[in-house]
């Protein structure tokens, strides 16, 4: 029989964590009660508050080697009882929140822990910063926002400070902040942060900032507390003092029952400098706008959060691809891995490392090497009803420096589970439930949060923070291989004949502009130069401005009933003798006599334009006399509706390339080599010679010359704007670099970039962002104001008539032509044929202005919708003229990107308080789905 076990222990040294300890007593590896004691404080735990804290954990050293069945026998132990105070160690850590240093190391390696106060203190915050649960904000320039921390709890405080850094004149790169320890001269956590991080050269790269463009007041965050309160913390900067220490905390919080000021500096007063400039730059959100609070949610506002800079999508330790949701799969979707069974109970063994095990070094990734030492902790596994403790092996990483304390761990796809950083694990169908919501309705992030916590208190235990939720999220869909196939329509294959574009308002704040934000619009190195290229505005078919208003006004004449010309316009004719107001008689005779000089008047009108037309084409004149002169006015018979749409598209403000295009050109001089009746459908697609050449009444000798008078103007017209050869067919290999990542450059189309915009060095006002006025006689439709205060200009979208997206980008500023133009220049290896657009009209001229030979054959139209809006635009403009002639064209839904803004306005509110890259990758996911939903429809 063997010797019962001793228990052999070393007194620590004071201040010290405990450095050798062999217990062969099970109970020793239970969760520490002192941790479930703790976490039975049932005070608030905001994000903010003092509650929320990392307390310093003691790293359980190794035990000697012991038998298997002993080992698992422990483990087992540890397991159920770390189970049993889970959720109070969750609430020790911060009710929403996830705690970041180990509970302990179980058994699997060897060696004593080294440990030292200092270096435990800057662990705890690093991981607390890692899992947000303190705050490191970017406001601009070279200042930062921090939140106060503990170093002797552990844990964050209430107070809020600035950080600043510059380049000293020995070239060296230094920092000040404000908190109590900095200003004793010592190195404080958020000095040696900045410093060990290199946060500035994150900043320097990723964030623009114009330095006369910084506000006076910034709202760096923004908290619902309890969902009854707002809480809004802005940096106001000072005009007295120095602009580091000179800065001032204002705090401006708001319920349904009072709205309240505080400033740090200026403690006690109800009003000061400070709280001034933080209302003159926001404004006083009203108590009524507390009803929006679950709309709201939590945000970093106008700053940046430097946690998401630093652990982003794509520095998690997950990292290898990971399958769309089952629901939305495609036929054509590659496996990647055998898909597991939802993960919804605690797996009975300690997941292992492998050779796709890593660690999510800056230098790049950084594998699991068998010669080193691992270890087995303890991790939280978040599943879709409840978290369960379980273990997990790691390696302490080699590569990363000591600061960092960086380990290696398994990727766990195979399991159905995300690695978001060796603590928290989150199930593969957690995270596709979010997708599921918030893509079928109007699920905002707080809302399903809410949903899911609520859930989980039916098993007694709690949900992670809604800001660690938010990070695992977007890091999760980002490793997600949705891939382009989800951004091509089945039907119209890669590049579609026809494409739908639209702008909409999905916007973020423009604080949260950062540089590397590229549209197509951006020009560079690589743009092609077009020397020749300058403005030709004389394109219409009448070149003088009043004669097509003239022409416009003689198409249609006052009514002819009830009236005597001759009578009516003489002396005053005889009052009628049946009315007994004499008054109203002679108000009458006065109504006739005014219609009667209306109609002479337009008769002298029509007279006239006889005349004009005949000094521009015979034919024309002789036509228009026909079906609108005196003649034909007399008899008042309503002129035929095919010959008022003919004069109307003469008499149209548009270039004549509008009504004939390159490609009709060339079947309208097919026509004239044999114009008879039987060779009338070579014109469909110019409408407006095709129905009056099929009407068996017309003069078609007539309309012959006609004809080749427009085909003749459309002629000069090319002949001007061809100033330069054809666009190069364009490389898509100068444009797969790092730099060219969709989620940075909010820029993501099916077809990849082959070229750059184009720079036209004599078009003066290029690239101008078009204003919203009236422009004269032309197109009456307002440009539309994207980009609400304070917001981007939203996001320019690419559809084809099945509502398939077929690519987006992230407009800056308003939404323009230009817009649409580079997307097509830079994708487009041949432009489609037909482009439909809200604003084509504009958009036609635009294109073939600066490159006629790459637009030629592309009919710009605008789709049915917004025709209404155009009431100054020809039917030459309009989608609804073309598909009234060309049966081929009824396959067309105009409305495919109205259908597809409408379910987008479903995440405008959530988008709208994001940062750049949030907004990108939650459109994007969004996107993806819907086609995916579209496509398989498609094929059922």
């Amino acid at each position: 029989m063997s010797p019962p076990s001793r228990k052999r222990t070393r007194k620590p040294r004071k201040g010290a964590r405990m450095r050798e300890v062999d217990m062969d007593d099970a109970a020793y590896h239970a969760f520490p009660e002192s941790l479930i004691e703790s976490a039975q404080d049932t005070q608030l735990t905001s994000p903010v508050k003092a509650q929320r804290q990392v307390g310093p954990q003691k790293r359980v050293p190794s035990t000697p080697a012991k038998t298997k069945q002993r080992e698992h026998e422990e483990q087992a132990t540890v397991m159920t009882q770390a189970d049993d105070g889970l959720d109070s160690a969750f609430n020790f850590q911060g009710l929403d929140a996830i705690p970041g240093p180990d509970f302990g190391s179980i058994a699997g390696g060897s060696g004593a822990w080294a440990s030292d106060p200092e270096e435990d203190d800057f662990a705890d915050y690093v991981d607390s910063l890692s899992s947000q649960i303190v705050q490191f904000n970017y406001l601009h320039g070279s200042l930062f926002v921090v939140q106060g921390w503990d170093s002797t709890k552990h844990q964050a405080t209430t107070s809020w400070f600035h950080l600043q850094f510059q380049t000293s004149d020995d070239g060296q790169l230094d920092s000040g902040c404000t908190c109590p320890k900095a200003l004793n001269r010592n190195l404080c956590v958020h000095r040696r942060y900045f410093r060990d991080y290199e946060v500035e050269s994150l900043i320097s790269r990723d964030v623009a900032d114009d330095p006369e463009d910084r506000p006076p007041a910034t709202l760096f965050s923004r908290r619902v507390e309890q969902s009854v309160r707002l809480t809004s913390l802005f940096s106001v900067q000072s005009m007295s003092s120095s602009e580091l220490k000179g800065r001032a905390i204002v705090t401006h919080t708001v319920s349904s029952a009072e709205s309240t000021w505080k400033c740090n500096k200026d403690q006690g007063m109800e009003t000061c400098f400070h709280i001034k400039t933080a209302q003159e730059e926001y404004g006083d959100l009203s108590v009524d706008e507390v009803a929006e609070l679950e709309e709201i949610g939590s945000s970093s506002a106008d700053s940046v959060s430097v946690s998401d800079l630093v652990r982003g999508p794509g520095n998690t330790v997950s990292y290898l691809p990971i399958h769309p949701p089952l629901w939305a799969r495609l036929p054509s979707d590659i496996p990647l891995y055998a898909d597991p069974p939802p993960m919804r109970t605690p797996p009975n063994i300690t997941f292992p490392l492998d050779a796709e095990s890593s660690c999510s070094c800056p230098s790049g990734r950084t594998y699991f090497n068998d010669s080193l030492g691992k270890k087995a902790r303890l991790c939280h596994l978040y599943t879709l009803t409840s978290v369960y403790s379980v273990q997990v092996d790691q390696q302490d990483c080699p590569t990363c420096p000591s600061s960092r304390k960086r380990r290696i761990g398994p990727d766990l796809r195979q399991y159905g589970i995300f690695n978001y950083n060796n603590s928290i694990l989150v199930s593969h169908e957690l995270l596709d439930e979010y997708t599921s919501s918030f893509t079928s309705s109007d699920y905002t992030f707080k809302a399903w949060y809410k949903q899911l916590s609520r859930r989980y208190s039916l098993t007694g235990r709690r949900f992670m923070g809604d800001d660690a939720w938010r990070a695992v999220w977007f890091s999760y869909v980002s490793l997600q291989h949705f891939g382009d196939k989800d951004m091509t329509c089945t039907t119209c294959g890669p590049a579609p004949d026809t494409v739908i574009w639209d702008g909409i308002t999905l916007a973020f704040g423009r604080k949260h502009l950062r540089g590397s934000l590229r549209p197509p619009t951006t020009t560079g190195l690589a743009s092609p130069v077009r020397q020749n290229v300058k403005y030709n505005p004389r394109q219409q078919l009448l070149l003088v401005a009043g004669m097509r208003k003239r022409l416009r006004a003689a198409l249609q004449g006052p009514p002819l009933e009830g009236l005597n010309l001759k009578a009516d316009i003489g002396a005053d004719p005889p009052l009628p003798t049946d009315l007994e107001d004499p008054g109203e008689a002679k108000s009458e005779a006065a109504a006739r006599r005014r219609r009667a000089l209306e109609i002479d008047q337009h008769l002298d009108r029509v007279e006239s334009m006889v005349g004009e037309l005949n000094t521009q084409c015979p034919a024309l004149a002789q036509i228009f006399d026909e079906h609108f002169g005196a003649e034909a006015y007399s008899t008042g018979r309503k002129p035929s509706a095919a010959f008022k749409n003919l004069f109307l598209q003469i008499a149209a403000e548009e270039s004549v390339l509008q009504m004939v295009n390159y490609s009709s050109l060339l079947k309208l001089r097919s026509f004239l080599e044999s114009p008879t009746r039987d060779n009338v459908n070579l014109l469909m697609s110019i409408p407006a010679f095709y129905k009056t050449a099929r009407l068996k009444t017309s003069d078609l000798k007539s309309l012959v010359e006609v004809m080749r008078w427009v085909e003749q103007k459309a002629r000069d017209v090319l002949k001007v704007l061809i100033l330069d050869p054809n666009l190069p067919a364009g490389d898509p290999h100068l444009f797969l670099d790092d730099d060219n990542d969709w989620r940075k450059t909010g820029c993501y189309y099916s077809m990849p970039q082959i070229r750059q915009r184009p720079i036209y060095i004599k078009l003066k006002q290029d690239q101008q962002k078009d204003k919203s006025t009236k422009r004269g006689d032309r197109c009456g439709k307002y440009y539309s104001q994207y980009g609400e205060r304070r917001l981007t200009g939203g996001i320019m979208v690419c559809w084809c008539s099945h509502s398939i997206c077929y690519g987006f980008h992230c407009i800056p500023s308003s939404e323009g032509r230009d817009d649409v133009f580079s997307a097509m220049v830079t994708r487009w290896p041949k432009a489609p044929t037909r482009v439909i657009y809200d604003f084509a009209c504009a958009l036609g001229p635009y294109c073939m202005l600066r490159e006629p030979m790459f637009f030629a054959e592309t009919s710009f139209a605008i789709d049915i919708f917004h025709a209404t809006g155009h009431s100054k635009c020809s039917p030459a403009a309009f989608l609804s003229e073309y598909m009234n002639v060309d049966t081929r064209l009824s396959y067309i839904n105009s409305s495919a990107a109205e259908c597809g803004n409408g379910a987008l306005r479903r995440i405008r509110k959530s988008v709208s308080y994001m940062g750049q890259q949030r907004a990108i990758i939650y459109t994007k996911v969004f996107l993806s789905i819907w086609n995916r939903a579209k496509i398989l429809k498609l094929d059922d």
